[in-house]
């Protein structure tokens, strides 16, 4: 049975002979509704901000940090 028009299709790849990628394979693997799982990752990325902005929490927040001045509060 072919698929509507309106439904696409974007495949996953793992390399499963990286360790970090098999974990991934696996974790993912697991969950009952995949494409519901990898689409509530997707939303959870976009409500972050940019797709491409994956610097960890940590640089974000001293970015933040070194950026306030109390200085304009006085």
């Amino acid at each position: 049975m072919a698929k509507p028009d309106w439904m696409k299709v974007i495949q996953v790849v793992f390399n499963i002979t990286d360790p970090d990628q098999l974990r991934q394979y696996r974790h993912a693997s697991s969950k009952s509704n995949q494409s519901g799982y990898i689409k509530r990752l997707i939303d959870r990325d976009m409500d972050r901000g940019e797709a491409g902005d994956v610097r960890p929490l940590a640089v974000t927040k001293k970015l933040i940090e070194d950026d306030f001045s109390p200085d304009g509060f006085i």
